[in-house]
């Protein structure tokens, strides 16, 4: 099964080629256009860019990919915090 959100790549002619030679093999499911219920990785993006990150300025790709990294992990340790964010 594949679960797909609507993004810009799924109707390029190589995806849909992939699909229609394999369709026998696949089970393709479509999330509606705005689902942060069914996809918790919308309530992780908004804890991280509405609050843990909101008007964070990295000097650099180094500093901004500790800091995420960092963030993600703390999200690890209270997935409460996403839960109260999707809610």
């Amino acid at each position: 099964m594949i679960v797909r959100d609507n993004g810009g790549i799924h109707p390029c002619r190589e995806v849909q080629t992939f699909v229609w030679l394999n369709r026998s093999r696949l089970d393709l499911r479509r999330l509606p256009p705005y689902a942060p219920e069914p996809n918790p990785d919308e309530g992780v993006g908004d804890v991280l860019k509405n609050d843990r990150l909101a008007n964070y300025c990295p000097t650099g790709l180094d500093e901004l990919e500790a800091t995420v990294t960092a963030e993600l992990r703390r999200l690890r340790r209270r997935p409460e915090d996403v839960v109260s964010a999707v809610l």
